[in-house]
This record gives structure tokens, C-alpha cells and sequence, in this order.
């Protein structure tokens, strides 16, 4: 499940939880941006940084229980 503030806003299934998060958060600086809010003002850098937070610590999460190999 996916919570903003709370709330559950998205069930996904658990491999679908990383790209979920990141349309997500695609999604809510789309919104903070269309608001108008200007971009030195600290609740959107506070913002935006509790959402790259949350995504590194999931990455990291799911590395330690599905652990992948990227081969570039």
C-alpha cells in the first residue's frame, strides 16, 4: 500500500511498488509546480527531499529481499 499523509491512496502489488512510488512522486511535483509554489520556498525542499528519503530506503529494502543483478 501506498499512504500519503496517512491515507492509503494506492494498493499495488509488491513489484510494482518501486515504479508506483516514483510516478507518485512524478506526479506530486507536477502538482506543487502547477500551485505555483516557488521552488526555494523550504515545504518544497523539504518535500521533495522526505520523497527521494522514502525511495532510497524502499530501493534499499527491496535490494535486501529481492536482490537484482544489473548488467550494463
Amino acid at each position: 500500500q501506498i499512504f500519503v499523509k496517512g491515507q492509503v491512496i494506492k494498493t499495488v502489488p509488491e513489484a510494482q511498488i518501486v515504479e508506483t512510488l516514483i510516478e507518485e512522486a512524478m506526479r506530486l511535483a507536477e502538482e506543487v509546480e502547477a500551485a505555483g509554489v516557488a521552488s526555494g520556498e523550504p515545504s518544497v525542499t523539504i518535500g521533495v527531499l522526505a520523497v527521494l528519503a522514502v525511495l532510497t530506503v524502499v530501493l534499499l529494502i527491496a535490494d535486501i529481499f529481492n536482490p537484482i543483478s544489473l548488467n550494463f
